[in-house]
Parts: C-alpha cells; sequence; structure tokens
C-alpha cells in the first residue's frame, strides 16, 4: 500500500474515532449535528479522491477500484454515522437509534404534559368567580399574600408546586426600584438554597429581565439548560417579577416531584393578575 492510501485511511480511521468519542461524551450535540458530521466524512471522501487523482495514485480507468473505494465509504457511513435498525425486514426502513426514539417519546410526554397544564389554568378560570365570591379585600400585605398564594395553589396544588411569595417596594425611581428588586433576589437565593453568579454580569442580567416584568430560571450561567439523559428530572425554580396595582413581588414556583418550565410561570404570572382584578 502507497504513503497515500496510508495517511488518507489513517485521516479517515482518525476522524471515525473523533466521532465516537463525540457521541460518547455530548450525544445531544452528535444528534443535533449529525447531518454536518456526515458531510465532513463525504468532504474527506471528495478531497482524498481528488488529491489521489492529481497525483497519479488512483488511476481513473480502473473504476472498481474507485467503486470499491466508494463503497467503503458508503459503508462506513451506514456503519458508523446511521447504525440504522432495520425495522421491517421486507421494506427496509432505517430509522436512526435508540437515542432518537427516546428523545421523540419524551416530547411527547412533554407535549402531553403541557397539554394538561393548560387545562388545568382553564378549570381554574372557570371557578375563579365563584373562589373570590366569599372572599373579602384584604387591606393588609400579610392578608393579601396569604389570599394570593391560596389562590394560586389551585393551580400549584395539582401538580404539587411549591409557591413563594417575595415582595419588593413600590417605587417611581428607577435606582431605588432595582436596589429593591435585587434585594428580594437575594432573599429568593436564600430560599431556595441558591448562590448566582456575579461573574460576567450575569446576575444584573436577571435583574434587568425582572425589572422588564419577565420570568427567569434561576441558575447560574455555567449550568446546563438541558440534560443529557431524555427523562432526568431537574429540580427547576422558575421566578415570575409581577407588578400589581398595590403591591410587587417576585413569586418562586419550584417542585421536587415534577419539572417546572416556563408554561407554570406563565400561568402564575396570568393567575396573579386575575387576582388583581377581583381583590384589589
Amino acid at each position: 500500500m502507497s504513503l497515500f492510501y496510508i495517511i488518507f485511511f489513517s485521516m479517515v480511521l482518525a476522524y471515525v474515532l473523533f466521532s465516537l468519542i463525540y457521541f460518547t461524551f455530548f450525544t445531544d450535540k452528535y444528534v443535533e449535528n449529525l447531518q454536518l458530521l456526515r458531510k465532513i466524512f463525504y468532504v474527506i471522501y471528495v478531497v482524498g479522491v481528488g488529491l489521489g487523482i492529481i497525483l497519479g495514485e488512483i488511476d481513473m480507468t480502473k473504476w472498481q477500484e474507485l467503486f470499491y473505494l466508494t463503497a467503503t465509504f458508503v459503508f462506513m457511513d451506514l456503519a458508523v454515522f446511521q447504525t440504522p435498525d432495520i425495522l421491517k425486514i421486507w421494506k427496509a426502513e432505517f430509522q436512526h437509534n435508540n437515542y432518537i426514539r427516546k428523545i421523540i417519546k419524551k416530547n411527547e410526554e412533554i407535549i402531553g404534559y403541557n397539554f394538561k397544564k393548560v387545562q388545568c389554568f382553564t378549570d381554574v378560570i372557570s371557578v375563579t368567580e365563584d373562589h373570590f365570591d366569599t372572599r373579602n379585600v384584604p387591606t393588609q400585605w400579610r392578608q393579601y399574600k396569604d389570599e394570593l398564594r391560596t389562590y394560586l395553589n389551585l393551580y400549584a396544588d395539582t401538580f404539587q408546586f411549591h409557591v413563594s411569595i417575595f415582595e419588593f417596594d413600590t417605587t417611581a425611581d428607577a435606582d431605588l426600584l432595582k436596589t429593591s428588586i435585587t434585594h428580594a433576589l437575594n432573599r429568593v437565593e436564600q430560599c431556595y438554597n441558591q448562590t448566582i453568579d456575579e461573574a460576567d454580569d450575569w446576575k444584573e442580567g436577571l435583574i434587568q429581565q425582572l425589572l422588564d416584568g419577565k420570568s427567569i430560571e434561576l441558575r447560574n450561567k455555567k449550568e446546563e439548560k438541558n440534560s443529557d439523559i431524555p427523562g432526568e428530572l431537574k429540580n427547576k425554580v422558575f421566578i415570575v417579577a409581577y407588578y400589581g396595582k398595590s403591591y410587587n413581588m417576585l413569586i418562586g414556583v419550584s417542585s421536587k416531584f415534577v419539572e417546572v418550565d416556563g408554561i407554570d410561570a406563565s400561568h402564575i404570572l396570568n393567575l396573579a393578575q386575575i387576582y388583581d382584578w377581583y381583590m384589589v
């Protein structure tokens, strides 16, 4: 075997080994970038064959040699990158590996679960008027807070969520409002035993989102948003900034049983707004 073929196939084997390591440690990224990996694999083939022809190592008149080389690359693509499962022998339908099926199944579960959340939110809306018919309008913060938590729990208790409420001062001064919401966020960190990193203005960015009335996930920048393992439960905490008619507050939503997400944060924010309509 000539030196050209030794170098060529060494590069191919090195790339295949790299792909295996990439799949092992970054499975989700591997699946996401699979098409790119395959394109690079075939680019290596095209460049290698082109150089082989230019250098005279591959003879175009010997088509059998080129055919076997091409067939080798196609087989390696199927064996390494496609890893097909022949689910239906007669139709020879090829699909990606079990990881893809797990992702699809997990997504179907999430869609179904989110539908149940929307249905629960609708159910709470349907009983809202009856709920407030027997309630007195709160005259102080403690009463307001207790009544709000009771109403929010109509939704939260269904999914075993825990709701925490942290008041911050109402003021028209932007600097004072920022200071107040920062103090409230510090209390949130203490409540959930979290320490938000202030490096790279990460905490500053979270505070700005809360000032803009957005909900945030209570996490540090270095923490991954998504787990590499489908179905793995992450104890997320979402913080909702609510600016009411009488009180401003941060509302924390967490759970140790099911995963809290942005849909729950949105529902809690909407319920807090509805509460204000009835009770203030």
